[in-house]
């Protein structure tokens, strides 16, 4: 086995230590944190979660608490940001549209019953 295999080897066991230290046994919630691993580290387009690991910016004993998010590859991320922001924009079009239908309403009230 390569030093590179044993690397590997050594980094599996420590998640697989993290993830039990952190839910105690294989319930559901680890099974799910696991899965959620295992496919963010299988995806191709996600060479960078990998690098974190490898490199330590992600620590393994913080893997069993990372969020789908910070799993997920950048351009998921990104992907999200974007929807979010659009999603904020349409909100923010909505609101300015009830206030503009509310003033009209009110100027409308007091044109009519006001005069």
């Amino acid at each position: 086995m390569s030093g590179q295999d044993v690397f590997r080897v050594e980094l599996a066991v420590s998640m697989e230590t993290a993830l039990l230290k952190h839910f105690g046994t294989t319930n559901t919630e680890y099974r799910k944190q696991w899965f959620l691993l295992l496919t963010n580290l299988n995806d191709p387009h996600n060479a960078e979660l990998r690098q974190r690991l490898y490199s330590g910016e992600l620590a393994t004993e913080d893997i069993a608490t990372v969020d789908e998010l910070q799993l997920a590859p950048k351009a998921v991320r990104d992907k999200r940001d974007l929807l979010i922001k659009d999603a904020n924009a349409s909100r923010e079009t909505d609101i300015n549209q009830v206030r503009n239908t509310k003033t009209k309403i009110y100027r409308q009230y007091h044109l009519y019953f006001m005069n």
